[in-house]
């Protein structure tokens, strides 16, 4: 049994929603950009949100700072060759694979913090 459109278009919704705090925090340091060029219209000036997400694209806060790549990204996979969507796949990979090397060595270090502490109160207790 295939899922009805509409349930998974409220699911992709739902976790677009989820995770738009994340990428706004990751975005903050780029809030100069928006002080410098004026908060007046936040949207892009591209078609392409009210196409692909209908009229009310705007009650939809968590695209403001996605649409731009979005609409690059499915240009790219419409149009591009295969050369260019593989190319595109692996620097996507390796700037995965960077963040996770970044996130790793301090949760790294918290573990060996908090393990230290356990064993300490553990210690303690015996």
């Amino acid at each position: 049994m295939t899922p009805n459109t509409n349930d998974t278009d409220i699911v992709l919704e739902t976790f677009s929603a989820l995770g738009s705090p994340a990428r706004f925090v990751g975005r903050l340091p780029l809030i100069s950009r928006h002080i410098w060029n004026g908060f007046s219209s936040p949207w892009p000036k591209t078609r392409y949100a009210k196409t692909r997400f209908g009229v009310r694209y705007k009650w939809r806060p968590w695209l403001l700072l996605d649409v731009e790549k979005l609409e690059l990204v499915e240009k790219l996979l419409n149009e591009g060759s295969d050369e260019k969507v593989s190319a595109f796949r692996q620097s996507q990979l390796m700037a995965f694979q960077m963040v996770a090397i970044i996130v790793r060595l301090p949760v790294r270090a918290v573990m060996f913090c908090l393990s230290g502490l356990l064993t300490s109160i553990l210690r303690r207790e015996l």
